[in-house]
């Protein structure tokens, strides 16, 4: 089964507990915090055809279980995989042609050349945006996180062995926090 197979069991489900798609195998819970932002209160991932979910009280009901079970019993769901400089460029000309493609930073894996991902920055009406592009085996890229883990973002020309732990990527470098020694 391909992953644009209509799945209305596990759609349904979702939409029941309010879930928002990450990629293609997470989706998370989420509820306003009082700081502002979303808080995560539960994930769901679907991994080698099984569903799990994180929080019993988000969990499929008996009823919905089976159901989704069957939908994605070997599905074949697109990866996502390491992209080029060029491919960063296709997505920055294709962002670039709906408007202000606004600022764009690269996530690189641990060599330097390759992109794991990418995050659109922009405002709209005063209020920041912030969008995951990543590259998938189906050679496209896509408004979602890649699979795995997030990983660090550090700027291109700075190989150093210390790394900052902070909200996200930044433009300038300039800080009063110290860097942590890893």
């Amino acid at each position: 089964m391909k992953a644009n197979t209509p799945m209305p069991a596990l759609l349904g489900y979702l939409a029941r507990i309010g879930a928002v798609q990450k990629n293609f195998r997470k989706y998370v819970v989420e509820e306003d915090d009082p700081s502002g932002y979303k808080r995560t209160v539960a994930t769901i991932r679907i991994d080698e055809g099984e569903l799990t979910c994180d929080k019993k009280q988000y969990a499929p009901n008996d009823d919905e279980a089976p159901k989704i079970k069957l939908e994605i019993a070997g599905a074949e769901f697109p990866k996502s995989i390491t992209a080029t400089l060029l491919n960063k460029e296709n997505l920055r000309a294709s962002l670039a042609a709906k408007g202000d493609p606004g600022e764009l930073f690269v996530f690189r894996d641990d060599s330097g050349d390759g992109v794991l991902f990418i995050e659109q920055r922009f405002k709209i009406k005063g209020e920041r945006v912030f969008l995951p592009w990543s590259f998938w085996s189906d050679v496209q890229w896509r408004n979602m996180v890649p699979d795995g883990k997030l990983p660090f973002w550090r700027p291109p020309h700075r190989k150093k062995a210390r790394l900052m732990i902070h909200e996200g990527a930044r433009k300038g470098l300039r800080t009063k926090a110290r860097p942590m020694a890893i």
